[in-house]
């Protein structure tokens, strides 16, 4: 069974003639917004960073006065990259009203439960004037649709393969509460942002990088949605921007 898994496996070769180094799209445009947002006395929260990962290298310790880390996971607690890390319920950030000046949020969205919670809690740990950056998968993604309508026992063997764990090792559960522009945008009024910047991108069909017939299609479709504005709507990432009122 490994055996034809390596031999349906996408060749590295490939993946690199087509898109270099894999994780260095959408990500990469999205921290450097982020960056263009901070200042060196900032103080940056990431919301569920878990434990450090190479695949979004946003490293800003040292770069700001301050960079804090929330997770229901507790290996939050051994990320280098932090020098402050809380464990929450998932429901609360336990931090002080107007503490921070930037809040950041990578393949997050898609696991909040309580999404209303979730945005107001943000809101409330930002400063007046502060940002709340996100990136996270469109709910709208004929991908993301496809998983939606699988039965429950394919959708676990489809975290296995492409989701992440959580602290008891089991797949993070998914929601997808928070995951269209649309309800982005009514999430982000009722819970006290005063603007939304959200954007749309296609990003390359890493997550079928071990199964070559799911690939090829992915790459056309990728290629076929940047090319085409009318697919804008259903491209597979989000990433936005929410301003809390100065």
């Amino acid at each position: 069974m490994g055996s034809a898994r390596h031999f349906l496996a996408v060749p590295p070769r490939w993946e690199h003639a087509l898109y270099g180094t894999p994780y260095q799209h959408t990500e990469v445009i999205y921290n450097q917004w982020i960056e263009s947002a901070l200042r060196p006395g900032s103080v940056v929260l990431e919301v569920g960073p878990g434990p450090p990962t190479p695949y979004f290298p946003l490293n800003l310790r040292g770069r700001v006065k301050r960079v804090i880390g929330v997770d229901i996971d507790p290996a939050v607690l051994t990320n280098e990259r932090l020098d402050e890390a809380y464990v929450t319920d998932g429901r609360t950030v336990p931090l002080e009203d107007g503490c921070v000046d930037v809040a950041v949020s990578i393949y997050v969205l898609e696991h909040v439960e309580f999404p209303v919670e979730h945005f107001r809690q943000i809101a409330r740990v930002l400063k007046a004037g502060g940002a709340f950056f996100f990136l996270t998968v469109n709910i709208w993604h004929p991908t993301v649709m496809a998983y939606r309508l699988l039965p429950a026992s394919f959708k676990n063997h489809a975290l296995s393969a492409f989701g992440k764990r959580g602290p008891d090792g089991e797949n993070y559960p998914v929601y997808f509460r928070a995951n269209s522009e649309r309800v982005i945008r009514r999430l982000a009024l009722r819970t006290g942002f005063a603007s939304a910047d959200i954007r749309h991108r296609e990003q390359p069909p890493h997550y079928f990088r071990g199964f070559l017939p799911f690939w090829l299609p992915g790459v056309l479709y990728e290629r076929v949605a940047r090319a085409c504005a009318l697919l804008r709507p259903v491209t597979s990432t989000l990433y936005g921007r929410l301003r809390k009122p100065a």
